[in-house]
Formats: C-alpha cells, structure tokens, sequence
C-alpha cells in the first residue's frame, strides 16, 4: 500500500429468502479509506545513491532482536533521506541505544553522516531508525522486533 491517503470500494453481493422460500438479492457497497503511514528512506553516499537491496555486509546488532543488521559502507559523506510520510528518529550506537536521538528528520529531510564519525569508532556503526511503528518495505528496512529498523554502516579505508 502505498503511503498517504488510498480508498476502494467493498462489495458484497448474496441471496437470502422471504417466509415464502423466495430468493432477494442482497448487497452493499462500503467505501473504504486509511491514510496509510510509511518510514523509509534513501541513503546516498555522496551524491549516489546507495542501494539498500544489496548490502556489502552484516554486522550483528545487540538491538531490536533483528540478529545482523544489512550494512553499507561509505567512501565519502553518508545522507539518509527520509522519503517516508512519518517523522524518523535516528539514533547512532555500537553497543547500546541512548534514551535520545541523536537526530529525528522529518518527510523530505536529510541527516548527514560524515565519514570520520564512522571511521571513529572502531568498525562504524549501527543506525537505529524509529518512525513510531509504522511499517517499512521489508525488502529496503531491516525491521527488529522493536518496530524500529536497523542498518549497519562502515567508512571506507583510504
């Protein structure tokens, strides 16, 4: 379903019988509509866009019950783009979550991850990506059992 606003139509058609075992035709018609809510978003390295559907490794992520988070790696500045419809609370770690997000980008906005605050600590790092427990597209967002998503991402040796 794709995000915002969608609507269709139920229709439900049957027979039922009178006292005298004569067949009505019976139906309804109900519109239907839900503003569906979406986190997702595109991460570029630099000006390229990197594609979420292939990650270059795995690392295994102490949160969020998802096991190994896909990870990416950066050769030059990391952007997450949030294309989504809902606000993204971003939170930066290695081991543990902190309680505050480091960033929260709202439709259309970008967060900035340069490539020496990866490269400065140890291997990189884990994003944790929280837009409230609205859904993501499986096939772009590892979602933990948080309702949060997880990427893993590394800088580039020079």
């Amino acid at each position: 379903m794709p995000p915002g606003e969608n609507s269709s139509i139920l229709s439900i058609s049957g027979i039922t019988y009178d006292a005298h075992k004569v067949i009505i035709p019976v139906s309804c018609a109900a519109n239907l509509r839900t503003y569906a809510l979406l986190m997702n978003i595109s991460l570029f390295d630099s000006m390229s866009t990197v594609d979420l559907k292939k990650p270059v490794t795995h690392a295994s992520c102490p949160e969020g019950a998802v096991g190994f988070a896909d990870g990416y790696t950066i050769l030059k500045e990391g952007r997450i783009l949030n294309t989504g419809n809902v606000p993204i609370a971003l939170f930066y770690f290695l081991h543990d979550v902190a309680q505050i997000p480091n960033k929260i980008i709202f439709p259309g906005d970008t967060a900035f991850i340069s490539k020496s605050s990866i490269s400065s600590i140890e291997n990189g790092i884990f994003i944790k990506l929280d837009g409230h427990n609205t859904t993501t597209d499986p096939s772009l967002l590892q979602m933990g059992n948080d309702g949060s998503a997880y990427i893993w991402l590394t800088a580039a040796t020079s």
